[in-house]
């Protein structure tokens, strides 16, 4: 295994990768929640070429995601105490604000009706209720499910290959992932066991077949444990430092 090491962000800042400068490669970036400030390292400039912008206050919740259609990762956050949505959107440089939510629930943003562009989603623990805003109808469309408990890790991702964005949760408790599929119309419920107490859900698509492969990382351990969609096998490997290392899956 090859890598390389960049310097980037301060204990307390917020990884934040995305395709910033839209060369189809992902970039390193971070969100500084005391300030707002957005720092990407662009991949187009060999990670040498560094962009910031401030876009939040305290207490947002940075949600980046090309909401736009330009094939760019846009500066978003979501504001918990009112629910509304700060979009900065990369096509047309301008600022959208869009409510969904309300105290206590927790983004989610994905694509769930698979049109390419991000949908802004929030998760109610108390109810185990995901609500989508779909980008297809301009933000007017609801689309709702249900999976989940209040203690559960919210873990959404293309796990069934329609290239939509599926309602899934981790129960750390008993290493299950429980995912509601967008295929049957976020009806049915598929689980599948992987990871122990302690472990963290980091779920990508490591194989490069266009799914979500399940997936979680042993910070005893620094051990990375991947089932792979493409033909079901399980892959581990170790990759990181016990206790002080933070996790970060392969970007789209």
């Amino acid at each position: 295994m090859s890598g390389f090491n960049l310097t980037l962000g301060t204990s307390t800042d917020v990884p934040a990768p995305g395709d910033y400068d839209g060369d189809g490669k992902a970039d390193a970036a971070v969100y500084r929640p005391s300030t707002g400030k957005w720092t990407v390292v662009k991949s187009s400039g060999a990670f040498a070429s560094t962009m910031s912008t401030t876009w939040g206050v305290s207490g947002d919740v940075p949600v980046p995601g090309d909401y736009d259609g330009d094939r760019k990762t846009d500066f978003a956050v979501f504001r918990p105490s009112t629910g509304e949505w700060l979009l900065t959107l990369s096509a047309t440089q301008t600022t959208r604000t869009i409510v969904l939510g309300a105290p206590g629930d927790k983004p989610v943003a994905g694509d769930y009706d698979g049109d390419g562009l991000t949908d802004l989603a929030v998760y109610t623990p108390s109810t185990g209720t995901w609500t989508v805003l779909t980008s297809l109808s301009n933000f007017a469309n609801r689309l709702t499910g249900k999976v989940g408990i209040s203690s559960d890790l919210l873990v959404p991702g293309d796990y069934d290959g329609d290239g939509r964005t599926d309602m899934a949760v981790y129960r750390a408790s008993t290493g299950s992932w429980l995912m509601l599929g967008s295929t049957s119309g976020f009806a049915t419920t598929r689980t599948v066991t992987l990871g122990s107490s302690g472990d963290i859900p980091v779920p990508a698509d490591y194989d490069g077949d266009g799914v979500t492969d399940i997936a979680t990382y042993r910070p005893s351990a620094g051990q990375w444990s991947i089932v792979k969609s493409s033909d079901g096998s399980t892959l581990t490997s170790a990759w990181g430092t016990s206790g002080s290392d933070v996790p970060l899956p392969k970007h789209p």
